[in-house]
């Protein structure tokens, strides 16, 4: 009943009242294309890793990623994913995509991890693997948003591992893939436990790229994200 009422009345984009003609996706088809790129050469290196990111984390961009995340409305997420490896499939060259890994209580109450679902995107446009068995998670950890530089570092420090399944240094090189890079803790803290394994890291992948102040104000105003 629900479907046959949203072809008859599409329900209302939430970022600007306009119907949304594609009812799962929510969002209205103008506010996808107002997505903020970005250029080729922004957000190039964070913590000292390398990041390709698609879309400048602005107001849009994190409703999107919020209402899929948080409100489980995960074609939301699938959507904005597949816009984001539209825009860096191109710039992605060698390499295993990995996602950075959730806690298993957190996968379990989300139901899914953003990341992978932006691996998936980012494979079936470039070819690249996947590999969601290389790395994981030993320990969860506080919010990040509000956090200096330094107070991040430490939230994430240690929380990730290889995974008994990585080969190490007979790998083929490793692209970390995130929903959104802000100050680079996380990949950078990733890039860490493989290259103990004796991996190599190519860089991050992100669907968002973020500063400190402009992503935490964007956060705490939604109190929903920046939970890893």
């Amino acid at each position: 009943m629900a479907a046959a009422l949203d072809l008859v009345w599409p329900p209302v984009c939430p970022a600007c009242d306009c119907r949304a003609l594609r009812p799962r996706e929510q969002f209205c088809e103008r506010c996808w294309r107002s997505l903020r790129l970005l250029a080729a050469g922004d957000g190039e290196e964070a913590e000292g890793e390398r990041v390709l990111a698609a879309f400048a984390c602005d107001a849009l961009f994190m409703q999107m990623l919020t209402t899929s995340k948080y409100r489980r409305c995960r074609q939301v997420g699938r959507r904005l994913c597949e816009e984001a490896a539209a825009v860096i499939d191109r710039r992605v060259f060698g390499g295993t995509l990995v996602p950075v890994p959730l806690t298993g209580t957190k996968r379990r109450e989300r139901g899914f991890n953003q990341t992978e679902d932006f691996a998936i995107a980012l494979a079936d446009r470039t070819g690249r693997p996947v590999r969601t068995d290389w790395l994981h998670r030993v320990r969860g950890g506080r919010a990040l948003a509000g956090l200096e530089r330094e107070a991040r570092r430490a939230a994430v420090g240690h929380a990730f591992a290889a995974d008994s399944q990585y080969p190490g240094e007979a790998a083929d090189p490793v692209w970390l893939v995130e929903d959104v890079v802000t100050t680079g803790s996380t990949g950078a803290a990733c890039a860490a436990a493989l290259r103990s394994s004796g991996g190599r890291v190519l860089g991050v992948l992100a669907m968002g790229r973020a500063f400190a102040s402009t992503s935490d104000r964007l956060l705490a105003d939604r109190n929903e994200l920046a939970r890893f």
